[in-house]
């Protein structure tokens, strides 16, 4: 039932309940697979977190499902709470599986600085495990501890395009625009990840012409760009002088189909105040078909 007839919350709940009334709940198996799906992009993460409490004796995989849960929701700080609690309070060790979650929740609660258990990942010969060294170095990378992200991180080494990307976007952030640069030029292989962050780097930094230039041999490349792109290249053009540069991007955005979500209607917005052509503009591009 769950994996056949169990799309959304409301489903998950007419299930749980039967199992609640059969006495079912307490398989363990059967409250896994409950978990799984609340604790899911799908379903809720405050009911995984009722259904976690109510389970005696959590195996490896409920724990590393209620973290990764976590660590991908609005409370990340929970997700390393609970770490903390199967650390102290269980017989459970984390595992290869465990730690990405966890490092994932550091980088988005903004606590790179403790250091997040990377000690007892070396501790368990699993620094050189890519999934876990790739989440360590985008979490030093994305709060600009370059020289911890650069331990990590050897070029030389057989590192795959998330520890490439992670380590350029951590470069981006910090201002260190050529080294970036050289990184990407680096690269064995570049994907739309390696080339929007590229174009992110240098509006972040205020290398305009820059993003126009590599949004360039993005297209050369054939490399089709996402909704972010479009946003980068948006602000490049939200500035005085610019707004013929900015026009010729929303139609690109229109020609191309490229989905114009809040970010992008935001972007264009901003694109269209800064260079004092608000409203007929504004009125006209959300109106033609």
């Amino acid at each position: 039932m769950l994996e056949n007839q169990c799309t959304s919350m409301k489903d998950l709940q007419k299930i749980h309940a039967h199992l609640l009334k059969t006495g079912l709940a307490n398989d363990t198996v059967a409250a896994s697979r409950i978990l799984a799906f609340s604790a899911s992009p799908a379903g809720d993460i405050n009911y995984a977190c009722m259904v976690f409490r109510h389970i005696k004796e959590p195996n490896p995989f409920i724990w590393n499902t209620i973290i990764r849960g976590f660590s991908e929701s609005q409370n990340p700080k929970t997700a390393i709470s609970l770490f903390t609690e199967m650390l102290v309070a269980s017989e459970i060790e984390p595992q290869r599986l465990t730690y990405p979650s966890v490092f994932k929740a550091y980088a988005q609660d903004g606590l790179a600085k403790i250091g997040a258990h990377h000690g007892r990942v070396i501790k368990s010969g699993l620094e050189r495990d890519k999934f876990i060294r790739n989440t360590i170095i985008h979490m030093y990378g994305n709060f600009g501890f370059l020289s911890e992200a650069r331990e990590l991180f050897d070029e030389n080494l057989e590192c795959d395009n998330v520890a490439w990307n992670s380590m350029a976007m951590g470069l981006s952030k910090c201002g260190e625009v050529s080294e970036f640069k050289r990184l990407f030029d680096k690269m064995p292989s570049r994907n739309s990840v390696s080339w929007n962050s590229m174009i992110s780097g240098f509006v972040r930094n205020g290398k305009y012409a820059e993003a126009l230039d590599l949004f360039g041999k993005m297209q050369m490349e054939r490399i089709r760009p996402s909704e972010f792109t479009m946003v980068s290249l948006l602000n490049a053009s939200a500035q005085p002088g610019a707004i013929g540069q900015g026009e010729w991007i929303l139609e690109y955005i229109k020609k191309n189909g490229i989905q114009t979500n809040g970010i992008v209607v935001t972007a264009i917005i901003n694109m269209y105040c800064k260079c004092g052509r608000a409203s007929k503009r504004l009125f006209a591009f959300f109106t033609l078909p």
